[in-house]
């Protein structure tokens, strides 16, 4: 990795630029703001030491400006003034994480260790979500029926936009699918698609794999996560079947959403994350308020703008067009020629059924009879 080191004191330069260098990355040093800014604009680092005081400019306010870089560096805090006041700012405008000085070369090296596990993990979620979406069959974006063409225009236009969506509709409609197409079409695009499965696990899983675990902080857990909101910050996180999600969980996701932070498993210091929210249910929430299995509060912050999906037996007028997408995706996935997709036979009745078995029997009887070979010789 590539890092900046940002201190106004040549010995803390010195002592940093040891301890990464001997973990094997390279380091620059900046002694000032405006030295450090021109630094991020001129080339690309992947974290950023940063100091608190900076003579008479702020860090905090230098934070924001370096942030804002793209690609954007982990920030990781240095000061003097040790405090969780001070700890938490930091952490609330987007640091990755706060070193109080005097400090020792191991903590510099534990910061670059985390930092390299979350760029692995945010470089294979990118990479996984490719391969999904080679895997995934493509969305029919066009329908003859006009409730689903109304619903997927105001998805559409609710894509460009930064708020939360609702997608309503049975199981099958195309929820998960639509909801990757709307982050194509977002401003979040070039960052994660992160998706969670809220029936998929227990409550206590569910929790670390939605906002992370430090170690120790249950059984099993022997090593820090970042969890998916960590992944996906800067992206979309999408929660599939979110009516399923435990009311324990909620008030946490009700944080996140109001106020972009939140707290790993096992941990007291706020983090941040701004995360487009993109939610799916085939069940209906506002009855779920009703009896007490939803957050009335957390409904609303999820409905922003509703998108409700028409199930497939209301528009047998999309049939031909589905079947027509699956057979292009499938036969150039399997490498197999395509197959031609013939009209299933009408049902038909006993009476009917038979009264057609008859006349075809009478049929191939006349046929014999007027055959050459089946008059009789002489």
């Amino acid at each position: 990795m590539r890092v900046l080191i940002v201190d106004d004191e040549p010995s803390i330069r010195k002592t940093t630029r040891i301890a990464i260098e001997t973990a094997g990355h390279t380091a620059a040093e900046a002694a000032t703001a405006t030295r450090a800014l021109k630094a991020v604009a001129d080339e690309a680092y992947d974290a950023v030491f940063l100091d608190l005081k900076l003579g008479a400019d702020d860090g905090l306010d230098v934070l924001a400006r370096i942030l804002q870089a793209q690609p954007a560096p982990v920030v990781v805090m240095f000061t003097a003034y040790a405090n969780i006041a001070t700890a938490v700012e930091a952490m609330r405008r987007g640091a990755f994480d706060f070193i109080p000085k005097p400090f020792t070369p191991d903590p510099i090296r534990g910061i670059l260790a985390k930092v390299e596990k979350a760029s692995a993990l945010q470089n294979r979620v990118r990479a996984l979500e490719t391969d999904l979406a080679a895997e995934a069959p493509p969305l029919a974006l066009d329908s003859s029926d006009p409730l689903m063409a109304r619903a997927l225009g105001v998805a559409f236009k609710a894509a460009e936009s930064s708020a939360s969506i609702l997608l309503l509709g049975p199981s099958g409609t195309g929820k998960s699918v639509l909801a990757r197409e709307l982050h194509r079409r977002s401003a979040q695009r070039e960052a994660a698609f992160v998706t969670v499965n809220c029936p998929s696990l227990s409550r206590e899983l569910l929790e670390s794999e939605l906002f992370g675990h430090v170690k120790g902080s249950f059984t099993g857990a022997i090593s820090d996560t970042v969890g998916k909101v960590a992944a996906a910050d800067g992206g979309t996180l999408f929660l599939d079947e979110i009516g399923e999600l435990p009311l324990a969980i909620q008030p946490k996701l009700l944080r996140l959403l109001q106020e972009r932070e939140y707290e790993r498993v096992g941990e007291s210091t706020p983090r941040r994350a701004t995360v487009r929210i993109i939610a799916a249910t085939n069940r209906n929430l506002a009855e779920e308020v009703k009896s007490g299995l939803f957050r009335e509060d957390l409904y609303y912050r999820l409905n922003v703008i509703s998108v409700a999906l028409p199930g497939l037996r209301e528009r047998p007028g999309d049939f031909g067009a589905l079947a027509e997408s699956y057979r292009r995706h499938f036969s150039a996935r399997l490498g197999k020629k395509s197959p031609v997709i013939r009209r299933p036979f009408q049902r038909r009745s006993p009476v009917t059924r038979g009264r057609a078995i008859s006349a075809n029997c009478v049929m191939s009887w006349n046929a014999r009879s007027s055959s050459p070979r089946a008059k009789p010789s002489g």
